[in-house]
């Protein structure tokens, strides 16, 4: 794990970190992307590890990007991490969120100007990620029925 995340130091993320990752396909057995005969089942499922946009509608680029983290306590979890682009183009945080517990396989799909947090890809455990425009930041929303 790492200590800063596209150049921001993990504790300026959230206080209470000392390392976190960017999930990325190298950092995962092929195994849990890779169909039999190769076949890159993220790729099918349209999801991916880090995803560009302006999921806030503001004009200026945003990234997403999940991985793991580990917190001071010894406490391991997944996150969502929003960038957008700061003064002198440098990456500074728009939004975080956590699920703690095992860190494991998530990813994020976009559906059109909606994003989407994936812990699954034979199933449907995702959550939609919303910009609440009054309130000025995201929100989740199970996308289970």
């Amino acid at each position: 794990m790492d200590t800063a995340i596209e150049g921001i130091p993990v504790q300026q993320i959230r206080p209470d970190w000392i390392r976190a990752s960017i999930l990325t396909k190298e950092s995962i057995p092929p195994k849990a992307f890779q169909e039999d005969g190769g076949r890159d089942s993220m790729a099918d499922a349209r999801v991916a590890f880090s995803r560009d946009g302006d999921f806030n509608g503001d004009g200026i680029p945003d990234k997403a990007v999940v991985g793991t983290y580990e917190d001071r306590k010894g406490g391991l979890g997944q996150f969502l991490l929003i960038l957008t682009r700061g003064t002198g183009e440098a990456w500074k945080v728009l939004f975080v969120d956590v699920a703690a517990g095992k860190p494991g396989f998530s990813a994020l799909r976009a559906k059109g100007k909606r994003l989407q947090w994936w812990f699954c890809m034979q199933c449907d455990d995702f959550v939609e990620v919303l910009w609440d425009a009054k309130k000025k930041t995201f929100r989740l929303k199970s996308g289970m029925p």
